[in-house]
């Protein structure tokens, strides 16, 4: 047996023990042979919490024989944070029931959010042959085996979902998803057939960065740079699970909750988000992360001056919170209020100086109302505060060729380029750069390497358009 004590409570062990002790020793001896659910005595100045978890113990304990009971077990430990004790609790209830599908597809995902995506795909697999005719089942796990670098898998995965029929959020999900195997196997011509009919139904920054790369891969760099999303969020795509919400029935902490608000945010289910969410800011009005997705949610609503009110008010009592000035921010761009938008990221990034979603933000709309001096000043802070990303060194490669500093926009597109060799974009300007400053060795070099990674033809057609353009202007000075 396997027992976890978390700052328990001389009463609430006081109050429970002789139950416990009665059913660890009379147990069930009979059928089939299971040891004992694992046991945690929780100490929580929240009283729902025990008790939940108590009764749920209780009933397991009261019919060993039952696989609901010990499933029931393992999604109360699952959804209020007991991961161990649930995989050993799922597992029982497996080996209570073997052809039940939901244990072994929870036990999953469960696996899966503690970073153990091997064997997540193993139960999926196991949940898939149980019932082959649940859709999220398969999105899932070609979603797991993307993480684990198996692209041909995943779009195999992927097109076995032809024969369902699917929702918006799984038809999105699967596109999307389905256009990143397609991206890994250079094959964008294919992702881009399904990335652009969703991508003007959805303003998801996941599929818009997807959509971004499918035209750079594609040498349509205006496409591309149209499609770059406004923020460097890399929150990914969530989708109808009804197998997997069903547990968040099961979470009574106010973090449990709090998740379950932000499951359903990125869900697309901003009502039933707020409906969580404005209970607990009643009972943790000062509490910022409900507050930051409260307001979140109002946004999704199509409630900006809701949400923007939210979020001033709670910044009159937390100037200091960095996710307030952010999102304060994000709404004032949303609705065309520039000035005050700079102003809130600005404060953001004073809070939080290394906070890059914010630096991209702002750089991007210094650039918008043509403040490139100052745009340049704050790359280079970003670039010394964070790690950066590729479309903060695109910028600050653009910006350093507007100063005729070629020798650091050449440095800045070669990082570009490391993050994402096939971005046509930074290729074009990286020779452009080399040209400039006659550096024509290295200009070939990088067009070797262009073809040792196979871009597309029409890349070609840029680079020469580019040399052309560029070596122009070097004979004319």
């Amino acid at each position: 047996m396997v027992y976890r004590r978390i700052e328990s409570r001389e009463r609430v062990v006081n109050r429970y023990c002789f139950a416990l002790l009665f059913f660890l020793v009379t147990g069930c001896d009979q059928g089939v042979k299971v040891t004992e659910p694992p046991v945690v005595l929780v100490a929580s100045e929240d009283e729902r919490l025990v008790e939940f978890i108590q009764e749920k113990l209780e009933l397991a304990q009261q019919n060993p024989k039952s696989d609901l009971h010990r499933g029931r077990l393992a999604m109360a430990y699952d959804a209020n944070g007991f991961r161990e004790e649930a995989v050993t609790t799922y597992s029982q209830a497996q080996q209570l029931s073997p052809n039940s599908f939901r244990w072994p597809y929870l036990k999953a995902h469960l696996l899966a959010a503690m970073g153990d995506i091997e064997n997540a795909v193993l139960n999926i697999d196991q949940a898939i042959s149980i019932n082959p005719d649940y859709a999220p089942a398969y999105i899932q796990k070609g979603v797991w085996q993307l993480d684990q670098g198996f692209s041909e898998q995943a779009r195999e995965s992927f097109g076995l979902l032809d024969r369902f029929e699917l929702d918006r959020t799984q038809l999105q999900a699967v596109s999307t998803y389905k256009a990143v195997a397609l991206l890994r196997l250079e094959e964008p011509d294919l992702a881009r057939q399904l990335l652009e009919p969703i991508a003007d139904d959805s303003a998801h920054p996941f599929i818009t960065r997807q959509l971004a790369q499918t035209y750079r891969m594609l040498g349509l760099s205006d496409q591309a740079s149209n499609r770059n999303p406004s923020s460097s969020e890399s929150s990914e795509l969530k989708w109808a699970d009804p197998e997997a919400a069903s547990k968040l029935n099961f979470v009574r902490t106010f973090s449990g909750m709090l998740f379950m608000a932000e499951e359903l945010i990125e869900s697309s289910r901003a009502d039933a988000a707020i409906e969580i969410l404005e209970n607990l800011q009643r009972t943790h009005p000062d509490e910022v992360s409900v507050i930051n997705n409260l307001g979140i949610a109002y946004k999704l609503q199509g409630e900006s001056q809701r949400a923007l009110d939210l979020f001033l008010n709670s910044i009159r009592t937390r100037p200091d919170s960095h996710l307030l000035h952010f999102n304060v921010g994000t709404v004032y761009e949303e609705i065309g209020e520039v000035s005050k938008a700079i102003e809130h990221f600005q404060e953001a990034i004073k809070v939080k100086p290394n906070l890059l979603p914010a630096y991209d933000r702002l750089i991007q709309l210094l650039v918008r109302s043509s403040r490139n001096d100052e745009a340049y000043v704050l790359i280079l802070r970003a670039l010394r505060e964070t790690e950066g990303n590729a479309e903060i060194f695109r910028l600050a490669g653009m910006l350093a060729g507007l100063q005729d500093d070629w020798v650091q926009s050449t440095e800045f597109f070669r990082k570009v380029i490391e993050l994402e060799p096939r971005n046509i974009k930074a290729h074009t300007f990286l020779i452009r750069s080399l040209l400039s400053q006659g550096r024509e060795r290295e200009v070939q070099e990088a067009l070797d390497f262009t073809r040792k990674i196979r871009l597309p033809q029409a890349a070609f057609d840029e680079f020469q358009n580019s040399g052309e353009t560029s070596m122009h202007a070097t004979q004319s000075n």
